[in-house]
């Protein structure tokens, strides 16, 4: 009986040993399971932000695309107004004497730029709300590839170093594609004076 006794205890000893290792093996599973699950989430929450970062980021290019457009079109609509043949003329004066008869008109022009160039303005002055109403001015002069001579006079301003310090202030202000568009040589706008 006594054996009967010691069989049965170490048979249920065997089988309590078995039935351990087996939850040790399954915790141990458990936990590389909670590991894996821990790393996919972390890569999930990487690619969703990465997602929504170039989501963003292609958003922000097709704002400038949009906005690149509105400037074409303003300036088709610009070449048709009358402050167009005036900033012509001042492109084209000769003589000290023919811009300043053409002094009184910079206003007019002025004005009428700010009119045409409405939406392109305002959407500068949204994205770039730094940027004074100078500025601005100076921007669409600038895109619309005038002289450095002809947009000092436009400005009302004497030397260069103005308009360059000018320049280097609203680079620090706005993205370099923006500055691009505005001040790239390299592409010019449609129907440059």
């Amino acid at each position: 009986m006594y054996h009967i006794y010691l069989y049965k205890d170490n048979k249920r000893k065997k089988v309590y040993i078995k039935i351990q290792c087996e939850l040790r093996n399954n915790q141990i599973e458990k936990d590389e399971l909670k590991e894996k699950i821990k790393t996919l989430i972390d890569s999930n929450t990487y690619i969703a932000e990465r997602n929504k970062e170039l989501k963003k980021e292609e958003l922000k290019q097709q704002q400038v695309e949009l906005w690149r457009r509105t400037l074409q079109i303003c300036t088709r609509l610009f070449h048709t107004s009358t402050s167009y043949k005036k900033l012509h003329a001042i492109e084209t004066a000769k003589f000290k004497k023919e811009r300043e008869e053409k002094q009184k008109e910079i206003n007019s022009i002025q004005k009428e730029i700010n009119e045409v160039f409405i939406e392109a303005i305002q959407e500068l002055r949204e994205q770039y709300p730094k940027l004074t109403q100078e500025d601005l001015f100076y921007c669409i002069l600038q895109y619309l590839r005038l002289s450095t001579s002809t947009i000092k006079f436009c400005m009302r301003v004497e030397s260069n170093q103005a308009l360059t310090q000018r320049k280097y202030r609203i680079k620090k202000q706005i993205s370099p594609q923006t500055f691009s568009i505005i001040f790239n040589e390299n592409s010019p706008s449609e129907g440059v004076l």
